[in-house]
C-alpha cells in the first residue's frame, strides 16, 4: 500500500522557500530601518556663551542633509528641556566657517551653529531631535 503525501525533497524545498521569504522580508525591513537611523544624524562639537548669547556647534554626521524651519517643517526640532516647548527666537546664523541653516540646510559632514539667548548665570538646556534620536546640549552663561 502506497502512502499519499509529498515527498521529503519537495517538503524540504517548500520549507527552504518559506525560510528564504521570511529572511528576505526581515532584511528589507531592517535595511530600511537602519537607513533611517543613519540618514539624519547630528553630533554636538562645542558650546559656549558670551553675555547671554549662547552658541552650540553641531556637525551633520548623517548621510543626508539636515535643515530647520521655524514652522517645524524641517527635520531638526529644537526643544527647551525645562518645559518641552520650542525655544522662542531660536534662529540659524551664519558665522566664519559655519554653515547657515536658513532653509538650505547643512550637507553631510558640514559644521553648523545654533544660536539663542540665554539668561546670564543660568544653565540653558536644549534638545535637538533629528532622525528619531535626541541630542541633549547644555550651555552655561
Amino acid at each position: 500500500m502506497k502512502r499519499k503525501g509529498i515527498t521529503p525533497i519537495i517538503a524540504v524545498l517548500v520549507i527552504l522557500l518559506i525560510t528564504i521569504g521570511i529572511a528576505g522580508s526581515a532584511w528589507t525591513f531592517m535595511s530600511a530601518y537602519w537607513q533611517g537611523l543613519v540618514a539624519k544624524s547630528i553630533q554636538m562639537t562645542d558650546s559656549y556663551c558670551t553675555g547671554g548669547d549662547a552658541q552650540i556647534y553641531l556637525r551633520n554626521s548623517g548621510t543626508n542633509g539636515v535643515s530647520l524651519n521655524n514652522d517645524h517643517s524641517g527635520n531638526i526640532v529644537v526643544l527647551n528641556k525645562l518645559d518641552g516647548e520650542p525655544i522662542a527666537g531660536g534662529e540659524w546664523f551664519e558665522s566664519d566657517g559655519v554653515t547657515s541653516l536658513d532653509g538650505s540646510g547643512a550637507a553631510p559632514g558640514e559644521l553648523f551653529m545654533y544660536r539663542f539667548t540665554c539668561d546670564i548665570g543660568t544653565m540653558c538646556n536644549v534638545k535637538f531631535i533629528v532622525g528619531g534620536k535626541s541630542i541633549p546640549a547644555s550651555v552655561l552663561c
